[in-house]
């Protein structure tokens, strides 16, 4: 995995990187401080931290090894990467990311709430690891 595993600091770091160690709400709100911290957007945080927590409780479940999260910002988006060790196969294209068929499934939404927030979704394959980029545009009028 190429994702690197080192937290940038300071008020005007631009990205975030680190190895999920904790649990994913803290994660989340890890995540969310930062954008904030940056001036993100609150509903382009809000979409982040949403789709932040559905990629790595999928990494957590479905992969193995450690789960490393990357998020970055510049003047037009935020892209976010979580990757895991995985094999290649596990995660399906997004073209294919949808509700589940039951409305009453006990799972299987994770994937569609991160395609109806995310303006962008691709699936980057190793050789036994599995990285999900999504990127969320600023709107420079928000």
């Amino acid at each position: 995995m190429n994702v690197p595993c080192s937290t940038a600091s300071g008020p005007h770091a631009d990205t975030l990187s680190f190895v999920l160690d904790e649990s994913i709400g803290t994660a989340r709100a890890r995540i969310a401080s930062w954008l904030r911290d940056r001036g993100a957007p609150v509903r382009r945080v809000d979409d982040v931290a949403l789709a932040g927590s559905e990629l790595m409780t999928n990494a957590r479940w479905h992969g193995g090894g450690p789960i490393e999260v990357s998020c970055r910002m510049d003047d037009t988006a935020i892209t976010l990467v979580v990757t895991n060790q995985a094999e290649p196969h596990q995660v399906p294209a997004p073209e294919t990311w949808a509700w589940p068929e039951e409305p009453l499934a006990r799972s299987g939404r994770g994937l569609g709430i991160v395609k109806a927030v995310a303006d962008e979704a691709q699936v980057i394959r190793g050789d036994h690891w599995v990285a999900v980029e999504t990127v969320f545009e600023l709107d420079p009028t928000a």
